[in-house]
C-alpha cells in the first residue's frame, strides 16, 4: 500500500502543480476527479481482499497491526494517541457499514468508542 502512495498521482508533486495558482480550472478539475477516482479504485483492490481473509475484527486488526510499517493502516504510534485510541479509529475507520465483510462481522460501533 505504501508503494500506492509513492507513486500514484494523487500524492505527488502534480497536485500541489494543479494547485499552484490557489484555483482549479475545468482542466484541472477534470484531472483531478480523474485522479480521485483512479486512486480509489486501486485503493479499494488493495483493501477489500483484505475484508475477505480476516475472520473478525481482532483478526483485521492484527493482520494490519502486523504490517504497520509496510503499509498505512493509520497505526503509526505517536505520542497524541494510545495503541488503544490507534486501535479503537482503526476498527472504527474500516468496519463503520462493512458488518456484511467478514472481517468486521462481530463489530459493533458501541464496544469501539
Amino acid at each position: 500500500m505504501n508503494e500506492h502512495y509513492t507513486t500514484h498521482p494523487l500524492f505527488g508533486p502534480g497536485v500541489d502543480a494543479l494547485y499552484a495558482d490557489g484555483k482549479l480550472s475545468d482542466e484541472e478539475s477534470a484531472t483531478l476527479n480523474e485522479w480521485t477516482a483512479d486512486e480509489e479504485e486501486r485503493f479499494n483492490a488493495v483493501i477489500e481482499p483484505v475484508y475477505d481473509a480476516c475472520a473478525g475484527v481482532e483478526d483485521l486488526y492484527a493482520a494490519a497491526y502486523e504490517h504497520r510499517g509496510d503499509a498505512d493502516w493509520m497505526l503509526a504510534e505517536n505520542e497524541y494517541q494510545t495503541t488503544a485510541e490507534l486501535k479503537s479509529f482503526f476498527i472504527q475507520s474500516f468496519c463503520t457499514d462493512k458488518t456484511d465483510r467478514p472481517a468486521c462481522h462481530d463489530f459493533d460501533a458501541a464496544d469501539w468508542q
